[in-house]
């Protein structure tokens, strides 16, 4: 996508050392870069794909333009490419609530949120799998 020569004018690289990627035009990126590479011309959506991947989003000082980073994309280094890793679930946030709740909270009071858990699972169950009856 950015070492591209047709697209120089919407995405380029960027940077001393070419360790970096400007979007010079959001708009004009989701309309004509995006859907030659991917089933979407979302833009949010190719952000939430690069944090997904760790690349972090900095500014230059006064502009609009979108830059992003990574350690391991990096122009003319595309050996590097394979050290990039979708982030583990380990770091979502949810996991990290579950283990903090599990954490502070009292055999008793794990017990209790088991059985409700087990007894909202039965209920979803139910919702998902009609009886044969409710087919007809």
């Amino acid at each position: 996508i950015i070492d591209s020569p047709s697209s120089n004018e919407i995405v380029e690289w960027s940077g001393p050392e070419g360790d970096s990627f400007v979007i010079k035009n959001p708009l004009r990126f989701s309309e004509v870069v995006l859907p030659q590479y991917f089933k979407h011309s979302n833009f949010s959506s190719f952000i939430r794909q690069l944090n997904m991947y760790d690349f972090h989003k900095s500014r230059k000082k006064g502009g609009s333009d979108q830059v992003f980073k990574h350690p391991f994309f990096r122009q003319g280094q595309k050996y590097l490419l394979g050290q990039i890793k979708r982030k583990s679930n380990s770091q979502h946030p949810l996991k990290i609530l579950k283990e903090q709740v599990i954490k502070e909270s009292s055999p008793d009071d794990l017990q209790t949120m088991k059985l409700t858990s087990r007894r909202l699972q039965k209920i979803l169950d139910k919702k998902k799998d009609p009886a044969p009856q409710q087919l007809l």
